[in-house]
C-alpha cells in the first residue's frame, strides 16, 4: 500500500450512525473514522467521534516494506466504541507515527500499541488523556507478539479508569516502551 492522504479541518463522526446486527446480535464490520494501512498520511485539526470500532486504525495484512507514516496534530479523538489509535502491523513492516496536541476522550483505550515489529515507533507528545478507560496501553489482546516502541512525552491523564497499562497477553506484561 502506497497512498499519501492528507486530511485537514475534517469531521469524520457516526460509523456506522447505527450498529450491523445479525439475528439481533451486533456484528463488527471494522467501522474505523480512519483506517490506514501504508504510505503517508497527515490529519491535521480534525474531528472524529462516534464510531462502532476505533476512531484511528492502523493494520497491515502483510508485511510492508515501504516506510510508512501517520501523523496527526492538533486533534479530537472521542467517543468512539475502542481505541483513539489502534496501533498494530504485520513482521516486516516499517511504520513511523506522531501524535502531537491531540485530545484522546472517552474511548476505551486512549492509545493501544498492539502486535508490532521492532520497526514500529509511535511518539505522542503533548496529547491529553481524560474520561478514558485506559489512557495508554502497550499490549494487545492477541497472541502475538508486541515489539514495537511507544514514547508519552509532556501529555496529561486526567479521570481515566487506569492512566497506563503495560499488558501484553503473549507476553505478559513485557515491555519495550518508555
Amino acid at each position: 500500500v502506497g497512498c499519501v492522504a492528507s486530511l485537514s479541518g475534517t469531521h469524520l463522526v457516526n460509523m456506522p450512525l447505527r450498529p450491523a446486527s445479525h439475528r439481533g446480535r451486533f456484528v463488527d464490520k471494522d467501522n474505523d473514522g480512519f483506517y490506514f494501512r501504508g504510505g503517508s498520511a497527515t490529519v491535521d485539526r480534525c474531528v472524529v467521534m462516534h464510531t462502532l470500532d476505533d476512531c484511528v486504525d492502523t493494520a497491515s495484512s502483510k508485511g510492508d516494506p515501504m516506510h510508512s507514516t501517520l501523523a496527526i496534530t492538533r486533534s479530537v479523538l472521542a467517543n468512539c466504541q475502542h481505541e483513539g489509535v489502534a496501533l498494530s502491523a504485520s513482521v516486516g513492516t516499517k511504520r513511523s507515527v506522531t501524535v502531537s496536541e491531540t485530545l484522546f476522550r472517552w474511548v476505551q483505550q486512549g492509545v493501544e500499541v498492539g502486535y508490532t515489529p521492532a520497526t514500529h515507533d509511535a511518539v505522542f507528545d503533548k496529547c491529553d488523556f481524560l474520561d478514558n478507560a485506559i489512557g495508554v496501553r502497550y499490549g494487545d489482546n492477541y497472541k502475538l507478539a508486541v515489539s514495537g516502541a511507544l514514547n508519552v512525552t509532556r501529555s496529561t491523564f486526567r479521570r481515566n479508569g487506569i492512566d497506563v497499562l503495560d499488558h501484553v497477553k503473549k507476553e505478559r506484561g513485557k515491555a519495550a516502551w518508555h
